[in-house]
């Protein structure tokens, strides 16, 4: 039976999705630490994923039906369709690290996966704020943007030490693919908690 989102709904629904975010970029993290679990932790995302698609087309189906709706309607379609992209980002992540068949993990994988979860948490928390028709401060901008800054070192950083030397080509470029993927995912975070932010303004 398809979900129905009707009113207030509409901001729990939100809230859910952004803590669907949160909760793959965490098992994101530890899918990347714990090699041995990866399989298990693939179906944790997927089915997270499958809920965030359906949360999404409730959303889009049934904001039609509210006559006075609780923002834009337009805002309601991209912010749904936002927040369960990253979903479906984080997802594509975790089945590329499936399929890539990596092996443990390098030092600097694991500090870009927490910053990540740490920019997903950025993002739910504005998220709260439009569903408490409260106003962001500045400090969330500038903290989303920090942690956008440190993704970028770290990448640049590891990838650049990925090809220092003589390493195996084929390995190399599998990181390489990774260290970009998780980038693209700390570009889409900033990019959907920077329009939650202009919807709450």
């Amino acid at each position: 039976m398809r979900l129905r989102v009707h009113g207030q709904r509409f901001f729990d629904t939100f809230s859910r999705l952004a803590h669907i975010v949160t909760e793959c970029a965490r098992l994101q993290a530890r899918l990347l630490a714990e090699p041995a679990i990866r399989g298990e932790l693939v179906a944790e995302v997927a089915a997270l994923e499958r809920e965030a698609s359906q949360l999404r087309e409730a959303v889009v189906l049934d904001i039609e039906e509210v006559s006075i709706p609780p923002v834009d309607r337009g805002d309601v379609h991209r912010l749904a369709s936002s927040l369960q992209g990253m979903v479906a980002l984080l997802d594509e992540n975790v089945r590329q690290v499936h399929t890539l068949e990596l092996g443990p993990s390098p030092e600097a994988v694991g500090r870009l996966a927490d910053v990540l979860v740490r920019a997903a948490r950025r993002l739910e928390i504005t998220v709260a704020l439009l569903v408490e028709r409260d106003t962001p401060g500045a400090g969330a901008a500038d903290e989303m943007e920090r942690l956008g800054e440190e993704a970028d070192a770290i990448s640049d950083a590891a990838v650049e030490a990925l090809f220092a030397g003589s390493p195996d080509p084929l390995e190399a470029e599998k990181w390489k693919d990774l260290y970009d993927a998780l980038t693209a995912a700390m570009q889409g975070l900033r990019q959907t908690e920077r329009m939650v932010r202009n919807v709450v303004r």
